[in-house]
């Protein structure tokens, strides 16, 4: 996943295990690879959980995306149904706050235009 190899993710996805894909919907987030989350998405993983110890566990799949600058990413996230009010557990930002505090202008653009 981290490196886009979309074979590393199942076929069918939701064969995987429920860490597993939350997991990979995490990976996949962090390193910006939309091409790879609707795969994902459509295995049912948990849109607004947060990531699994060991894997930043702090945040979402949707404050990874805005970390890696991929819109692609956020849109395809925010488009599925993730929650742009969900604050990550660590500094109690919301993905608009991570975005304006990265310097993600167009990221925070398109998450002020979606309705929260």
């Amino acid at each position: 996943v981290c490196t886009g190899q979309t074979a590393e993710v199942p076929r069918p996805a939701h064969a995987a295990s429920s860490v597993d894909r939350q997991v990979a919907l995490s990976a996949a987030a962090l390193y910006g690879r939309a091409q790879i989350l609707p795969a994902l998405v459509d295995s049912g993983v948990d849109l607004n959980a947060y990531s699994p110890p060991g894997f930043h566990p702090h945040a979402t799949a949707l404050h990874h995306a805005v970390n890696s600058g991929s819109l692609e990413a956020v849109k395809v996230l925010v488009e599925a149904g993730a929650d742009l009010r969900t604050k990550d557990l660590l500094y109690g930002g919301t993905p608009l706050g991570w975005a304006e505090y990265l310097g993600r202008r167009e990221i925070a653009a398109y998450l002020r235009s979606r309705p929260a």
